[in-house]
């Protein structure tokens, strides 16, 4: 299944572009939303995106779509099931926390061709950005993008975090290549996953510009 999503002019639409329509049994919830400049929209629990991908899923691309001022565009859930994810251009701009945040047990997984930038305005705790953060996962590949401005605000005497790529231990075989990484207030990437390969990779003006 594919589906191509699109935000212009404040109105949400979702096409599928091959496979049919939205079923009950692919579980996509899907929508798309220009929110130019509302930067006071906020999700209090720290959960969910534009896109929550929840329950059994495979074979699923998302893109391309661009989003502004969202908390966060794209989340997969603690549960979900994921074989074989590809999101491919990827717009985010003037965004709140993230761009992406990849949970659950995801087994492929391409991110690619993407631009992802946060708000002027750095965020406060405990909503802590990150371009795109994999929480857990195998197999999975970042290419061909660029993350920028996650910052926060600094606080004497505590840790100033705001990431452009992060992982976690629970990721592994993870991939990034042809990625730029700036402006971030913490690490350009802060990467802890295992079996971790980089290629061709551009991080300036970060806190810290490569955390391994």
């Amino acid at each position: 299944m594919i589906y191509h999503f699109a935000a212009t002019a404040g109105v949400a639409a979702l096409l599928a572009v091959a496979g049919g329509p939205l079923t009950r049994a692919l579980q996509l919830e899907a929508k798309a939303i220009s929110k130019s400049g509302r930067h006071g929209h906020l999700k209090p629990s720290g959960e969910g995106g534009e896109i929550n991908l929840n329950g059994n899923k495979e074979n699923t691309v998302l893109g391309p779509l661009t989003v502004s001022g969202s908390y966060r565009v794209i989340e997969t859930g603690k549960n979900l099931r994921m074989r074989n994810l590809r999101i491919r251009g990827l717009v985010g701009t003037d965004l709140q926390r993230e761009g992406i945040r990849l949970r659950g047990d995801i087994d492929g997984a391409t991110i690619q061709n993407f631009k992802l930038s946060m708000r002027t305005e750095p965020q406060t705790a405990p909503d802590l950005p990150i371009g795109i953060a994999v929480q857990s996962g195998r197999g999975i590949t970042i290419s061909d993008g660029e993350v920028s401005g996650f910052q926060m605000v600094r606080v004497p005497g505590k840790y100033t975090n705001g990431d452009g790529i992060a992982s976690e231990r629970k990721v592994e075989d993870l991939t990034i290549v042809r990625v730029v990484s700036r402006n971030n207030s913490d690490g350009g990437f802060d990467l802890k996953s295992r079996n971790t390969k980089l290629d061709q990779l551009r991080s300036e003006n970060n806190g810290r510009n490569y955390r391994l």
